[in-house]
């Protein structure tokens, strides 16, 4: 008789295992769902900058790659906020370092990562830069 009960709470054991093991399964797991941002990058020179308003700084933006854009430079007025990020990439060294606003100057060649398409350049006054590379 024992030997029955023992046999019972493992057979019972092994079926409560079982159907927990498909609960578990048929319930969905929360999926971390990554946006995806898809930035684009726009070539320019810096044309005017101010050091004491932080917001943004005048670009001459090169256009001879995007379709559509009949004039090239054209100059475009690049918004910053607190999560743009500058850097400075050393052309001789090969190295990209993190830099702040007052590094940039009049004449600087940059890199403008951008939310904004580049085809949506002429019907746009300002871009938001989320990232701005000057090449030294």
């Amino acid at each position: 008789m024992i030997k029955n009960k023992k046999i019972l709470l493992i057979l019972v054991g092994i079926i409560v295992i079982i159907l927990t093991g498909f609960v578990l399964l048929n319930q969905q797991s929360p999926v971390k769902q990554e946006e995806e941002i898809s930035l684009n990058i726009l070539d320019g020179v810096i044309e005017d900058i101010n050091y004491e308003n932080l917001d943004s700084f005048v670009a001459k933006i090169n256009t001879a790659d995007i379709s559509g854009i009949s004039e090239n430079p054209i100059e475009k007025v690049i918004r910053l906020d607190e999560v743009t990020e500058w850097t400075i990439y050393d052309q001789n060294k090969g190295e990209e370092a993190s830099a702040d606003f007052t590094r940039a100057k009049e004449g600087d060649h940059i890199l403008i990562f951008s939310l904004e398409s580049p085809e949506s350049i002429n019907d746009l006054e300002q871009f938001t830069a989320l990232k701005v590379m000057i090449f030294k």
